[in-house]
C-alpha cells in the first residue's frame, strides 16, 4: 500500500515554500485564518496527485506565485511506502518559458532512475478531493473513469476474472434480465427498429457493427450497480441525502475501498465541518482519526476546532499570511518540547513522551479555538472572559472584529502552559490575572506567568494595587471583582452590581457581564476608564496594524 510522507510546494499561487508532512496513522489538518492559503495547498496537492494526469494540467494566471508568470513552480510528493513498489517521489514543475515543454512530470524510482508514471501506477495511491462546493454526486457516479465509483467497479471487475463460475452466473442472470425487458412490446419494437436502421446505414462499410441494448456492460459487469439510499427499507434517490450525509458516505466509501483492496487512498476535504451540526462534527473528527489508524490518509482544511487534536499535533499545520505570502508552521513532539523549555517549562516534566498527552488532557474546545485567532488573551476564568470582552469593546478594542480570542484557562497555574503552546505557533498572547493569594500564597504562579511573558519578576508585583498594565500582561491588584468595584466606584459599580444580583441572582460570570454592559452604556469619558483604555490599547497592538493588500486566488 503506497503511503504519502510529504508534499513540498514552491512558488505556487500565494505559497512561496511550504512542506506538508503526512505522519502515519493521523490526519493532516490545515487550519488558520480565512484567506490564508489553505485552498491553494489543496489545489497543489490535487495537481500532482489528483485524477487529471499532471503533465496535462493547464495553469491559470492566478496559479503563478503572486501572479508573476515568470516564476518557476515545483511540487514534489515523497512516499513513505513507494508508489507501485518503485516510485519514491513524484515531481511536477512548470516554467512558462521552458523549451520545449513548459510542464514536466516524472517519477523518481527507488533505483535512482526517472520514469513517466502511468495512470495505472498512479492509481496505487488514489486521491479524491471533496472541494468546498461539494462535488459528491460526481464522485459517486460513473461520469468519468476517475470517479471513486468508477475506480471501485473497475477493481471489482478485475477481481471477477479470478472467479469464472461467478462470471458465468452473472452472464446468465443479466441475459434473463434483458429477456424480461423484451416482454414490454414497445421496448422490443424500438430495439428491433434501432438495430435494423443502424445496420442498414453501415452496409457500405467494410465491417459490420451491430447495436443492441444490454442489461450490463460486458466490459465491466459491475457498472450495472448503483449506490442507493434506503429509508425504512424503501429506496430513495441519491439526491435526497443531505450534503452532510453524502460527505459521510464518501468518507465511508474511501475507507471501505482502502480496507478491501489494501490500496493507498488519500481523501482531501475542504471544510469537513460544512453542513454538519457541532456534535456531528465531533463525531466525524473521531471517525476520521480511527480510519487513519486503518491506513486511510486524509488532508483537511478546516475552521473548526473539532478537527484539531493535540494527540495528532504532528499532522496539524497552521497556515497563515506573511504579507501576501502563505506560510506554514508545524510542530512535532520534539520541537514543541524545545519551544516550551525555552519559555521556562521544566525539562524533567516536559518531555517528548509527556507533552502531547499533557496538552491533550487539558485542552478544551475553547483552548483549540485559539489556534484560529490573530491573537489570544488568556484569563483565569469565564467571569473575566465575559466581562473584559465588553470593557475592551467600549474602549475601542472589539476582540471579535480583530480576531482576538478571549480564553479562560480555569486558574493562574494554567496560563503559562498555554502561553507556551500558542507562542510555539507564533500566535501573540496576552495574560490577565489577579493578585488574589487564595491559591498562590507564595506568588509562584504569578511569578511563572510574568517570566513566561518574557519579563523579570519583581517581588513588588505580588502586592500591586489597582489595575497594572504591561505590554504582555496585566494584573488586577485584588480579585477581579474587587478591583473593578474600586476602579469604577465613582460610576456606581456597587449599586449596579446589586441591581443585577436582584434581577438575575448571584452567578459571578452573569453579574460581571451585565454590570459591564451597564457601565459601557454610559460611555468611557470618565477617568475611571483610563487603565482599561490602556489595557485595550496593549491588546489591540498584538494584532498587526494595517491590512496588507490581498491577492484573490
Amino acid at each position: 500500500m503506497a503511503e504519502l510522507a510529504t508534499l513540498k510546494i514552491s512558488k505556487f499561487r500565494s505559497v512561496e515554500d511550504a512542506t506538508i508532512v503526512f505522519p502515519p496513522g493521523m490526519p493532516v489538518a490545515l487550519f488558520g485564518q480565512n484567506n490564508a492559503g489553505k485552498s491553494n495547498i489543496i489545489r497543489a496537492f490535487n495537481i500532482i496527485m489528483g485524477e487529471q494526469y499532471p503533465k496535462t494540467v493547464t495553469l491559470e494566471e492566478s496559479d503563478y506565485f503572486l501572479r508573476d508568470p515568470h516564476q518557476f513552480i515545483e511540487i514534489l510528493a515523497s512516499f513513505r511506502t513507494p508508489l507501485c513498489g518503485q516510485y519514491r517521489e513524484l515531481h511536477w514543475s512548470h516554467h512558462r518559458n521552458r523549451d520545449p515543454e513548459p510542464t514536466l512530470f516524472e517519477g523518481r524510482t527507488i533505483f535512482g532512475t526517472k520514469k513517466w508514471p502511468k495512470n495505472e501506477e498512479r492509481d496505487d495511491c488514489i486521491v479524491v478531493i471533496i472541494e468546498a462546493d461539494r462535488n459528491l454526486k460526481y464522485q459517486l457516479s460513473y461520469a468519468t473513469k476517475y470517479t471513486m465509483l468508477s475506480r471501485l467497479m473497475h477493481r471489482f471487475h478485475d477481481v471477477l476474472h479470478q472467479y469464472e463460475d461467478v462470471k458465468e452466473d452473472l452472464k446468465q442472470c443479466f441475459a434473463k434480465t434483458k429477456e424480461t425487458f423484451g416482454q414490454i412490446p414497445e421496448f422490443q419494437q424500438f430495439s428491433d427498429a434501432l438495430r435494423v436502421d443502424f445496420s442498414c446505414a453501415l452496409q457500405c462499410w467494410s465491417y459490420k457493427l451491430d447495436i443492441d441494448f444490454e442489461a450490463y456492460n460486458p466490459l465491466n459487469f459491475f457498472h450495472a450497480l448503483r449506490i442507493q439510499a434506503k429509508e425504512n427499507e424503501e429506496t430513495r434517490a441519491f439526491e435526497e441525502l443531505g450534503t452532510g450525509e453524502q460527505q459521510i458516505l464518501a468518507i465511508s466509501f474511501a475507507h471501505a475501498y482502502a480496507k478491501a483492496f489494501k490500496s493507498g487512498f488519500i481523501l482531501g476535504i475542504e471544510e469537513p465541518e460544512a453542513h454538519l451540526h457541532p456534535l456531528a462534527q465531533a463525531w466525524l473528527a473521531d471517525r476520521i482519526k480511527s480510519m487513519c489508524e486503518d491506513g486511510l490518509q486524509f488532508i483537511l482544511s478546516t475552521h473548526s476546532p473539532s478537527f484539531l487534536d493535540i494527540l495528532s499535533l504532528p499532522g496539524m499545520h497552521l497556515v497563515y499570511k506573511d504579507g501576501k505570502i502563505t506560510r506554514v508552521r508545524r510542530h512535532d513532539q520534539e520541537s514543541l518540547v524545545r519551544s516550551c523549555v525555552e519559555k521556562g517549562a521544566k525539562p524533567q516534566k516536559c518531555t517528548s513522551e509527556t507533552v502531547l498527552p499533557f496538552y491533550a488532557a487539558n485542552s478544551s474546545e475553547e483552548i483549540l479555538k485559539g489556534f484560529f485567532a490573530e491573537a489570544v488573551v488568556l484569563v483565569e476564568g469565564p467571569t473575566e472572559a465575559l466581562a473584559l470582552t465588553i470593557y475592551l469593546k467600549a474602549c475601542g478594542c472589539d476582540t471579535k472584529e480583530k480576531g482576538i480570542a478571549m480564553i479562560p484557562t480555569h486558574g493562574k497555574g494554567s496560563i503559562p502552559r498555554y502561553i507556551r503552546l500558542y507562542e510555539a505557533y507564533n500566535i501573540p498572547t496576552y495574560a490577565i490575572f489577579d493578585n488574589d493569594p487564595e491559591d498562590d500564597g507564595a506568588g509562584n504562579k504569578r511569578k511563572e506567568i510574568i517570566e513566561t511573558c518574557g519579563y523579570t519578576f519583581e517581588e513588588w508585583l505580588v502586592d500591586v494595587e489597582g489595575i497594572y498594565v504591561e505590554n504582555k500582561f496585566a494584573i488586577f491588584g485584588e480579585s477581579f471583582e474587587k478591583s473593578l468595584r474600586r476602579q469604577f466606584k465613582e460610576l456606581g459599580y456597587g449599586e449596579k452590581e446589586a441591581q443585577v444580583v436582584t434581577r438575575f441572582g448571584p452567578a459571578k460570570p452573569l453579574v460581571a457581564r451585565e454590570v459591564a454592559n451597564l457601565l459601557a452604556l454610559k460611555g468611557n469619558d470618565d477617568k475611571s476608564w483610563e487603565p482599561v483604555k490602556d489595557l485595550a490599547s496593549k491588546i489591540a497592538a498584538l494584532v498587526k496594524k494595517g491590512e496588507t493588500e490581498e491577492i484573490p486566488f
